[in-house]
């Protein structure tokens, strides 16, 4: 009769823990690893901390090597965490605020001729939506004066 483990001990703290502490790894007897979560997890933070350039190096050439997998992670991470990346981002520019309106108008002052030409080659390939806009406008403040069309 086959009996299932359900507990490992730690090869590196050598204690007793259920097999969820432990991560899955199909090479190991058992199918689990010999060393639990926590004690992995404490000898992974040790070697980070004794060369963190090193693995943050490591990181940035994963990220270079795999883009399509890196911004479907930020587009799920966006999205799941929307509210909150919304509050930080009112929250740092209440904070900054007069930095970026400052700089704001730096760039508008550096740029104007950019955004004179940006405007018009806007305003003259969206001439209809521009005008539609406008009646709609005009019509709207008219009734809110209180005149009739």
């Amino acid at each position: 009769m086959l009996t299932v483990e359900t507990q490992k001990v730690c090869s590196r703290c050598g204690g007793l823990k259920d097999l969820v502490g432990f991560t899955i790894d199909k090479r190991c007897i058992g199918g689990h690893a010999g060393v639990c979560r926590q004690c992995k997890n404490r000898y992974y933070r040790m070697k980070y901390r004794e060369n963190p350039k090193k693995y943050i190096q490591l990181s940035r050439i994963w990220k270079e090597k795999h883009p399509k997998l890196v911004k479907k992670y930020n587009k799920g991470y966006r999205k799941k965490h929307k509210e909150h990346i919304k509050e930080l981002h009112r929250i740092l520019y209440q904070q900054n605020r007069e930095k970026l309106i400052a700089k704001s108008k730096a760039y508008a002052e550096g740029h104007k001729d950019e955004i004179l030409i940006k405007s018009k080659v806007y305003r003259d390939s969206h001439r209809k939506e521009i005008s539609k806009y406008n009646r709609r406008y005009k019509k709207r403040k008219k009734l809110e004066i209180g005149g009739t069309i």
